[in-house]
């Protein structure tokens, strides 16, 4: 932002940047001897106590709902959306569940928030419907915003889906598998992604399998399933994923990795995480499938992996998982899953 953009903002209040040097005359006449880790923390609570003192001032009644027109930093990219204030009440504009934020007036006399969190920095402009508008004309407003909104509108829905933790059969299949099982599990690919030195980034890279089965279809949805759970309780950062995992130690896979999983179904994709909140390692992978070719898959694995011989004539079984030594040659073996 430029100083001159900075400049004409009428700050309402903020914890962006907060600079104890802006404070130290002020609070070092208070609290004389403090250390500096004492007076930041006087500064923090004093500048939280202001933000109460902005909602007492700007308690103010307004005759329509507010509407919230949010332009949204996503780890993937920049989505809009909007939110509604039903109770018309300009205070009920300063409350966020983001990790910083500042409130201001622009240049134009409109109130709008910037909101800082682990994935970017959210946007957000405050306008009032005017008297006697119609519900057609707020659905028809609300309509053109979710135009570009339909990824955040769905998150919210997937927020609401169920998890579960891996099955000890379902846990294989967060690793990768040779062509012919991923063929028949129908894996699409799968994404791997750490949260960075400060432990709330998200980086991420994702790897195709079977480009043909990744439809837009699949990547819409696949979008909401991860930014659903970076709003979460799962993903939004490692302590998040740390409390999830050793607070579910069925999630454990009892390994010497501290691995933990989860599996996420949709109608059609079944989405198979593999957990490591360690810091330093890939924290995430999520390996994507077609839900039906999974469960297929599972079942006939029940009944053990066939071993045919050219006639296709079955030789013999083995649990799925378990490994078969192969007698080389030379009279050496070696082992294969």
């Amino acid at each position: 932002m430029s100083r001159q953009e900075q400049n004409a903002r009428h700050i309402i209040w903020s914890d962006i940047s907060l600079d104890l040097d802006d404070w130290r005359e002020s609070l070092e006449e208070l609290y004389p001897g403090y250390s500096d880790d004492e007076l930041y923390d006087i500064m923090v609570k004093s500048n939280a106590e202001n933000l109460y003192d902005e909602r007492v001032n700007l308690n103010i009644q307004l005759s329509q709902p507010i509407i919230v027109i949010g332009d949204l930093g996503r780890w993937n990219g920049r989505v809009s959306g909007y939110k509604m204030i039903d109770s018309g009440n300009i205070k009920d504009c300063l409350y966020s569940d983001t990790d910083y934020n500042e409130w201001y007036v622009d240049k134009y006399g409109d109130l709008r928030a910037d909101a800082v969190h682990h994935d970017g920095t959210n946007h957000y402009l405050y306008r009032v419907f005017k008297d006697g508008v119609t519900d057609t004309q707020i659905e028809n407003l609300q309509d053109k915003i979710y135009n570009g909104a339909k990824t955040n509108k769905r998150t919210s829905e997937v927020m609401k889906m169920d998890y579960r933790v891996l099955t000890e059969a379902e846990r294989k299949y967060t690793f990768s598998q040779s062509q012919q099982l991923s063929m028949q599990t129908g894996l699409i690919g799968y994404l791997r992604a750490d949260f960075g030195s400060n432990g709330n980034e998200f980086w991420t890279t994702w790897n195709d399998f079977r480009k043909d089965l990744k439809t837009d279809e699949f990547k819409a949805e696949f979008d909401e399933v991860i930014n659903g759970l970076r709003d979460g309780d799962v993903l939004s950062g490692r302590k998040a994923m740390s409390s999830y995992c050793y607070s579910t130690p069925d999630s454990s896979f009892n390994d010497d990795c501290n691995h933990y999983g989860i599996r996420l179904d949709t109608g059609k994709y079944s989405y198979l995480m593999r957990f490591n909140p360690n810091r330093g390692e890939y924290n995430l992978y999520c390996y994507c499938y077609q839900k039906e070719w999974l469960n297929a898959h599972l079942k006939n694995a029940e009944r053990g992996i066939r071993f045919i011989n050219p006639h296709y004539q079955e030789q013999f079984r083995i649990a799925d998982g378990e490994k078969i030594s192969i007698k080389l040659g030379d009279g050496k073996t070696m082992e294969r899953e």
